[in-house]
């Protein structure tokens, strides 16, 4: 298994965010990796193999194991989007490098990644291209700290003698029709090197680094169960969050919430929804290990009755007299992503038969920005009434 940087290019947006994550995590074992990350990681090889052997059909690897991960169709579906598209930038490239080692050693000996692919034209622009095979989070490349990191590197090894002027960040996220691209020059990249990942290194080396929640920077932090200063963060918006609408006596208190304290509260609400997740989970596996949360025990949960012998039950209900149509539930027929895995993306049998409906509508930002969750940022800076001075 390959070696992985504490100051990583993954875990960039962590560590950048709050600085003291680092230190927090350094009292946590090595994780296991997850079955989704087991699955990203096949994924990985798969189209590492296909893209250093030239081969442009990647169903011809169905079924085959990669990294102790059987290779299914809807990882040849979503390698192949990956692979082709990487193909397609790499025509006529000067430099064309897959799963590239890239070194940070100029700022800290110990920082380096691996980029997915690397495609450097003649004309020098240098495409940074990383396949993100999970389905969960949508994945941008605006001002993508792990592109961004992928890119200095190679800014520091083949800036100079490639010539590059501009580094594209590209995302290419199957599973979830996502393709996302950002353009940086580079000064701008190396003005970012300067100004923000710099700074961020040496505030990590810091013993006293300030502990600062974030969505991005708590999400995949090992310490977020037990941070305190997420906890405390949160709780301040819970609980203060609307004891702080009392406003001074002689102020006549509000009947509604305006439209900017609504946007601040909703802006809130990852950060907050996650930290409920993190502290249920906790609890749970803190009383399974048998230790106290005072006020809580373990009480069996909800289940559903099953059948203990559904083919006795069925005999004795044909037995009966019962028909098949009384005892089953009505047959449903298989969904397009099910049909699509069984007959392939192509089959004829699928042509005009899919449609694709308009989409629940949901909440999504605007071209406006949205303040972001900090501590000098947070929901009580629209809720604070001050009295009017005379």
């Amino acid at each position: 298994m390959a070696a992985h940087a504490v100051l990583s290019a993954s875990g960039s947006k962590k560590w950048m965010s709050c600085p003291a994550s680092i230190r927090l995590e350094s009292n946590y074992p090595t994780e296991k990796s997850s079955s989704f990350a087991a699955l990203g990681t096949g994924a990985h090889a798969l189209a590492e193999y296909c893209l250093t052997n030239s081969i442009i059909d990647v169903d011809s690897q169905f079924g085959k194991s990669f990294e102790n991960i059987k290779v299914d169709q809807e990882m040849v579906e979503a390698v192949q989007q990956y692979v082709d598209y990487v193909n397609l930038e790499a025509e006529g490239a000067e430099e064309f490098l897959i799963e590239q080692r890239v070194s940070l050693s100029r700022i800290r000996e110990d920082m380096f990644g691996t980029a997915d692919a690397i495609i450097v034209t003649k004309d020098g622009v240098c495409s940074v291209i990383d396949l993100k095979y999970g389905a969960g989070v949508r994945v941008s490349a605006f001002e993508n700290t792990q592109g961004l990191y992928y890119a200095a590197g190679v800014m520091m090894k083949y800036g100079a003698i490639h010539n590059i002027h501009a580094y594209r960040i590209i995302i290419v996220q199957p599973r979830m029709d996502n393709i996302s691209e950002y353009e940086v020059t580079a000064g701008k990249l190396q003005q970012w090197v300067e100004n923000i990942l710099k700074p961020a290194v040496k505030a990590t080396e810091d013993p006293d680094a300030p502990l600062n929640p974030t969505v991005d920077g708590c999400r995949w932090c090992k310490a977020k169960p037990d941070c305190h200063a997420l906890a405390e963060f949160n709780m301040a918006q819970a609980v203060q969050g609307f004891d702080f609408i009392r406003p001074e006596p002689k102020i006549k208190k509000p009947d509604f919430i305006t439209p900017k304290q609504l946007s601040i509260i909703y802006s809130n609400l990852p950060l907050m929804k996650m930290f409920i997740k993190t502290i249920e989970e906790k609890v749970l596996l803190d009383l399974q290990n048998g230790k106290t949360v005072e006020g809580y025990t373990l009480v069996e949960g909800r289940s559903t009755r099953a059948w203990k012998n559904p083919a006795a039950f069925e005999r004795k209900m044909k037995l009966r007299k019962f028909r098949v149509a009384d005892i089953y539930q009505p047959r449903k027929l298989i969904s397009p992503s099910q049909a699509e895995n069984l007959l392939g993306k192509n089959h004829k049998l699928l042509e005009g038969q899919i449609y694709k409906p308009i989409g629940k509508p949901t909440v999504g930002h605007n071209n406006l920005t949205v303040a972001p969750t900090t501590p000098e940022n947070d929901l009580l800076s629209g809720f604070i009434f001050k009295k009017q001075e005379d």
